[in-house]
């Protein structure tokens, strides 16, 4: 007998060998050691799988077959229903045993249509060898009454067409959808038609989409559209976000709007071409909102707005440059504006709002001045103006509110100026002028804390009111 400390050294009749041993799992190469003893298992011991096993199958037998640089060779004798492969049997029902060593080799060939009656065939290679015959199709009809009868599924023939030999599925292009999938029903492209778009022109598709009835989103593909179009209530025009950022969508032109009720453009460049790249006209409460666009004002103002429907221009996350003596907005008779997180650049020529128009303004920036005038209202918190003309020019007597502002300029003229008749309320805020007279005219400021950065830090409104402070 064998000792398990040497397990190649002969100890005698009387040396005690544990022959088998009932663990919760499957054994393992690493198992060399009985945990009892710290002693290495002997050849041929047993060792069998327990109740509660956490791996393998409780009643299992393992035999120790050898330990060769203390890796544990074991061999599953019987259990469960893990067993060793002795035999495989094919489609011809001759049975295939395995050679001296227990190997049986498996081959394979791909075969011709109408060989067997299955795609898959088991048969007899040789000895100790299976051989697998793969067709290359199944037979199908000449011709067939639908494409399900060669397996593709929701199709008919206007889509495939199936070759009646190879049973090969070919796709019928261009291929027209029973169904839309697309994000948007209304896609448009300046490259005519072949990426994907169902129109050429953005007013042809404004067209389709009014003709549909509801709200409809018009998704424009990149590229410039000279176009004046008119955009009615619940008609969207958008491009994706990353478009806004180059920009890759521009439509030169005139968007204008006449009709009561919403529409959105977003991510979208819009262009001056002659004339306003947005008009605001008719007698309807027409809004407009406008995210993330941009506007290029060359040779004309970029918004113009003469309704008197009290409808809202709504900007927001977008931004403008205008040159010449263009600037970003003309306001008259009742078209109110709403900007937020904006930031617009410009000359000194002046954005204006007229008789019952208001002009709220929530961390704009403006690089060209603000007049109001006959009762306009406005309001703006986080306001940044500046220009070398008067940044502010206050001639409505309507309420004017500014509070954590920064009006003014560089050069040596008044950064806001009060005509007579006319109020502005301002605090919290920061003048800037290098003249010494930085706010002027006949008016009337009601003033909070100010804070005066340039050269100038005098006041000769008419009249000056301390706001009261605690």
């Amino acid at each position: 007998m064998t000792s398990p400390m040497y397990p190649i050294k002969y100890k005698g009749p009387n040396v005690y060998l544990a022959n088998v041993v009932t663990r919760k799992r499957q054994p393992l190469s690493t198992d060399v050691f009985q945990p009892e003893t710290g002693k290495y298992y002997v050849p041929f011991c047993g060792w069998q799988v327990g109740a509660n096993p956490t791996t393998g199958i409780e009643g299992e037998l393992w035999l120790l077959s050898k330990i060769v640089a203390n890796v544990a060779y074991w061999v599953l004798i019987s259990g469960g229903n893990v067993g060793t492969v002795v035999s495989v049997t094919g489609d011809d029902g001759v049975v295939t045993n395995p050679d001296g060593l227990g190997n049986i080799d498996l081959t394979g060939n791909v075969v011709g249509n109408g060989t067997h009656a299955k795609p898959l065939f088991v048969q007899t290679g040789g000895a100790n060898t299976e051989q697998w015959d793969l067709q290359l199709a199944t037979a199908v009809l000449a011709t067939p009454l639908d494409s399900n009868d060669a397996g593709i599924a929701s199709y008919n023939n206007s889509h495939f067409t199936v070759d009646p030999t190879s049973g090969m599925v070919s796709l019928i292009n261009p291929y027209t959808p029973t169904s839309d999938l697309h994000v948007a029903r209304y896609i448009v492209s300046a490259g005519g038609g072949t990426d994907g778009a169902n129109y050429t022109t953005i007013a042809s598709a404004i067209t389709a989409a009014v003709s549909a009835g509801g709200t409809q989103t018009i998704a424009i593909q990149p590229g410039t559209y000279t176009e004046n179009i008119t955009l009615p209530a619940n008609i969207n025009l958008t491009a994706f976000p990353c478009d806004a950022q180059t920009p890759s969508v521009i439509i030169s032109g005139t968007v204008s709007c006449t009709d009561a009720g919403t529409r959105s453009i977003s991510n979208i460049r819009l262009s001056t071409n002659g004339a306003a790249a947005l008009s605001i006209t008719g007698v309807a409460a027409t809004n407009v909102r406008l995210t993330g666009c941009s506007f290029s004002a060359t040779d004309a103002f970029a918004i113009v707005g003469t309704s008197s429907g009290n409808g809202t221009v709504t900007m927001i996350d977008c931004i403008g440059a205008s040159s010449g003596t263009n600037s970003t907005f003309q306001l008259t008779t009742g078209t109110n504006m709403v900007v937020i997180n904006c930031r617009f650049t410009g000359t000194t020529t002046s954005s204006t709002i007229g008789s019952g128009c208001d002009l709220g303004l929530i961390n704009a920036s403006f690089g060209h001045p603000i007049t109001t005038s006959g009762t306009a209202t406005l309001g703006g918190r986080q306001v940044f103006i500046s220009s070398t003309a008067t940044s502010l020019v206050i001639g409505s007597t309507g309420e004017q509110n500014l509070v954590h502002s920064v009006i003014g300029g560089p050069a040596a003229v008044a950064a806001i100026t009060i005509a007579g008749g006319c109020t502005l309320t301002i605090s919290l805020s920061e003048i800037v002028g290098a003249t010494p007279n930085v706010i002027t005219g006949a008016g009337t400021i009601d003033r909070g804390l100010l804070v005066f950065t340039g050269s100038g830090s005098t006041i000769t409104v008419a009249t000056q009111n301390a706001l009261a402070t605690i």
